[in-house]
């Protein structure tokens, strides 16, 4: 069975049988942003929307995520109602994985 495994903070084990099924669902909430309206800051991008849709489809038929939602050129507070809806949906034993795909910008720590 090849050469060891390792588990975070379980330390080393080449026992397959020491690992547990994830008893959770699988969701992705994928974020794509390519277009930009202000151009004098942000360039257009070509990538994150071709990309994403293909992360989407690797998500559903190869690794069965229950369910994958895909946001396309969403603004920040668009960002943020879309990660509340997940409270709806997501529940303690489920995994969930939040991809982004766009510019992004650094603050300042007193820049909140």
């Amino acid at each position: 069975m090849g050469g060891p495994v390792v588990q975070v903070g379980q330390g080393t084990t080449n026992n397959d049988s020491d690992y547990q099924k994830p008893i959770g669902k699988y969701y992705a909430l994928i974020i794509a942003n390519s277009d930009y309206d202000d151009e004098d800051t942000w360039s257009d991008l070509k990538s994150p929307s071709k990309d994403s849709k293909a992360i989407k489809k690797i998500l559903e038929d190869k690794y069965k995520f229950e369910h994958v939602w895909l946001v396309e050129n969403a603004d920040r507070n668009t960002m943020y109602e879309e990660i509340d809806k997940l409270s709806n949906v997501v529940e303690p034993d489920d995994y969930l994985l939040i991809y982004y795909s766009g510019h992004g910008k650094k603050f300042k720590k007193d820049n909140k």
